[in-house]
């Protein structure tokens, strides 16, 4: 089972990283854009749950 996370923007913007993604948001995204992340353990419960959301691999 992946795991992934679901990351919140402050403009409203929500998505879903993949662990490969989510490395690179690390080291990218500017932290003061982020409101908060959610870690989930079975990424594609997360997709399920979010079907609206952008997967990014």
């Amino acid at each position: 089972m992946k795991s992934g996370w679901i990351i919140n923007f402050k403009n409203g913007t929500r998505v879903i990283l993949s662990e490969r993604a989510y490395k690179r948001y690390v080291k990218e995204t500017p932290k003061q854009d982020v409101q908060s992340d959610e870690h989930w353990f079975d990424i594609e419960k997360a997709r399920s749950k979010n079907p609206d959301l952008d997967y990014i691999e």
